[in-house]
């Protein structure tokens, strides 16, 4: 294929296809499920429900992949079973099916979610599974004891049961028997159990529909453990309320908190997780944790019982993702390699053994290791990157249809154009909340990743 080579200086990442890089995590209890960049699956750790979802209940001390799809892009645990959503927006479930969180029988292998039609984003939790459609609507389904479901009711529900009416939901987090959602207003939501504060209103009292946090309009990301949040603001500030016994909330104390509290004075954040403990990324790729830190699963070389306030893991900058399961941590860096540390009874740290780690390791070898790099001539060029809103594709002249979709970490769709035969295209990332983004692109049946840093 002929090209005009420009020189153009850019900063990229790409995946090499045929390597075992990965581009999205998964944890909840004790099992691990991975997508490659390849599109293929896989998972391991423990596996007595079948959460695994290889058709045995063998425990996996190391990643297998479950089926032989390559079109897997977006991954979501609960403690005993699995959710994922493919390239065409079909969404998936194997494990238990505890209080009908899938509204299917147990299922050893994937089998597919009928009655949603096309899911944006799915996520699943102890009780309960949510899809956000690509028209913006919210379902739930699972167990409702404290209305999680959001319905205005307790009654468990084995069949998605839309949230409202609202078109606006971006972003929704279940924790353990509550949820936080954020609408493209920015407005921050929560409902279901509030016995800690975790609603984060100033109430206690189960919530059995959505409630408003406050009146602010720049919320980004939510994140919902067992009975307590954290959210980053538009400005790159770290928020937190609910449950605090371990210090997980980051602000020095073990003191419940009933509303959302500004968690130290940084402005850099784009990441965050919490179970008992908590992970959370700067926009410079340094990784840092809280909370309690039974079997080390802090990272930080140490079983000390808890850390109550942010603190570096290591001094590595190109961290990208980190995800805390029950005992244990999984962390994916810059360069598609898979890190695990922590608590490893039943293979969850992926390394072939049941011995615990306190600090990350890499979980195989096999990837090829690429790095942010500055390139002069390559097929395809992206700028500005990192971006404050909107950068260009230049596809110089290339041959035939280009198809690209461009996604969140978490695998949340954000542009999918098809047949792109323009020399240039512009990407409007204007409304988007900061953070690290995946370009998919193909080109005559040859795929490539590539990273996009909205600033």
């Amino acid at each position: 294929m002929n090209r005009i080579l420009s020189i153009i200086l850019l900063m990229f990442i790409s995946i090499n296809m045929m390597s075992q890089c990965y581009t999205s995590i998964s944890t909840k209890g004790f099992h691990n499920v991975a997508i490659s960049s390849d599109g293929s699956i896989w998972s391991w750790g423990r596996n007595n429900y079948n959460q695994i979802g290889n058709n045995s209940n063998l425990t996996q001390y190391s990643p297998i992949q479950i089926t032989t799809d390559l079109d897997w892009i977006m991954i979501s645990l609960g403690t005993w079973n699995s959710t994922a959503i493919k390239n065409d927006g079909s969404a998936w479930y194997w494990g238990w099916n505890y209080y009908g969180t899938a509204g299917l029988p147990n299922t050893p292998i994937p089998l597919q979610i009928t009655g949603i039609g096309n899911g944006n984003l799915i996520t699943t939790g102890l009780n309960n599974t949510a899809v956000i459609k690509s028209d913006g609507t919210l379902w739930i389904w699972g167990w409702n004891e404290y209305g999680t479901i959001g319905d205005g009711t307790n009654n468990s529900s084995s069949s998605p049961i839309q949230v409202g009416t609202d078109t606006n939901w971006k972003y929704v987090s279940i924790g353990d028997q509550h949820i936080s959602a954020i609408k493209t207003d920015g407005s921050l939501w929560a409902w279901g159990r509030n016995n800690s504060g975790q609603i984060g209103n100033n109430i206690f009292g189960e919530q059995t529909t959505p409630l408003r946090i406050g009146t602010a309009n720049d919320w980004e990301k939510s994140y919902s453990g067992y009975a307590s949040n954290l959210a980053i603001k538009t400005d790159g500030s770290l928020w937190a309320w609910g449950w605090n016994a371990y210090g997980q909330l980051g602000d020095g104390t073990s003191t419940n908190r009933t509303t959302p509290i500004q968690i130290g004075s940084d402005t850099d954040w784009v990441d965050i997780a919490i179970t008992t403990h908590s992970l959370a990324i700067k926009s410079n790729g340094t990784l840092w944790a809280w909370g309690y830190n039974n079997y080390g699963k802090l990272g930080l070389g140490s079983t000390a019982n808890q850390i109550v306030i942010p603190t570096q893991v290591g001094s590595d900058s190109d961290w990208m993702k980190a995800i805390p399961g029950f005992e244990h941590t999984i962390a994916l860096k810059d360069n598609g390699t898979l890190w695990a540390w922590g608590h490893n009874d039943v293979g969850q740290l992926g390394d072939g053994t049941n011995i615990d780690k306190t600090t990350p390791i890499q979980i195989g070898t096999t990837c090829t290791t690429l790095s942010i790099v500055e390139k002069e001539n390559h097929e395809f060029f992206l700028f500005p990157n990192p971006t404050k809103g909107i950068f260009t594709i230049n596809l110089n002249n290339q041959q035939g249809a280009i198809n690209y979709t461009l996604t969140t970490l978490e695998g949340r769709i954000v542009k999918q154009i098809n047949n792109v035969t323009t020399n240039n295209v512009e990407v409007d990332l204007t409304n988007e909340s900061k953070g690290i983004y995946l370009l998919r692109i193909n080109e005559a049946n040859t795929n490539k990743i590539y990273k996009i840093v909205r600033q």
